[in-house]
């Protein structure tokens, strides 16, 4: 853990208890890159700082999170180690996989949905999953994580379209759930390394 970015972020600490950073880090493998797809409260940003990824990047259609997320992490944005995005991640991603190089491994944690209350979001972008997917397979990335949150929720009746789209990205795909919250099959997960 990145004691470093703990001490300088005293007020997250409690993020660390969430179940998800044990996912991150089940699954990081030798990812030095994260880029998340929905922001929120910027929780992800810190949990892929503490597990020690050399560049993350977020993306947010709501600007006063993104705002927020700039005022918590004003040093490491100042230092070049995290960049955060206001705007549509189906419209903005191409620009964030421009800031990958082809060395860096990547772990996507794609969390890109409509939240109660959102008042920018159309219904181009309301869950724009299959757009992300389209975007990476273009992109002919093939070694990276890739995390797609959430599918009970909104891809219960499109799992085998999500699991077509990602071997569409790499045939070679492990591809497995996990959950980490007692939710059931909640994360499609696909992967490299054995599982």
């Amino acid at each position: 853990m990145n004691q470093t970015t703990i001490s300088k972020h005293p007020n997250l600490e409690h993020v660390l208890e969430h179940a998800l950073l044990k996912l991150f880090n089940k699954y990081k493998s030798d990812c030095n890159v994260f880029l998340e797809t929905g922001l929120d409260q910027g929780h992800s940003i810190y949990r892929a700082l503490v597990l020690g990824f050399e560049k993350v990047m977020s993306i947010d259609c709501e600007e006063e999170l993104v705002s927020s997320a700039m005022q918590e992490y004003s040093d490491e944005i100042d230092s070049g180690q995290v960049f955060v995005y206001n705007g549509f991640s189906n419209k903005r991603l191409p620009e964030m996989l421009d800031n990958i190089s082809d060395d860096d491994r990547c772990f996507f944690w794609l969390d890109a949905h409509t939240m109660a209350g959102a008042h920018t979001v159309s219904e181009e972008n309301e869950v724009p999953i299959f757009q992300e997917l389209e975007l990476l397979q273009k992109r002919g990335r093939k070694n990276d994580v890739i995390v797609i949150d959430d599918v009970a929720l909104f891809y219960h009746d499109k799992v085998q379209d999500l699991i077509n789209a990602l071997y569409s990205i790499n045939s070679e795909y492990n591809i497995v759930f996990d959950d980490c919250c007692d939710r059931g099959p909640y994360m499609l997960i696909a992967t490299t390394e054995k599982v």
